[in-house]
C-alpha cells in the first residue's frame, strides 16, 4: 500500500516549483536530523543497540 501511495504522490500534478519542492525537502530532512539527535543527546531516547547518534544514517 506505502508504494502504491508513494507512486500516486509522484505521478499527481504539482503546482510548486522545483526550487520549492527542493527547500520544502531540505528543510524537512534538517528538521528529522536536528530533532532526533536532540532527543538522543538530551532524553537518551534512541539508545537501542548503543548509546550516542547513529552518525552512518547521515550519509
Amino acid at each position: 500500500m506505502v508504494i502504491l501511495f508513494n507512486a500516486i504522490a509522484y505521478f499527481i500534478p504539482k503546482r510548486l516549483t522545483a526550487i520549492e519542492l527542493l527547500t520544502t525537502t531540505l528543510f524537512a530532512t534538517f528538521l528529522q536530523l536536528v530533532t532526533d539527535t536532540f532527543l538522543d543527546l538530551k532524553y537518551d531516547l534512541y539508545g537501542y543497540f548503543r548509546i550516542g547518534v547513529d552518525w552512518e544514517s547521515l550519509i
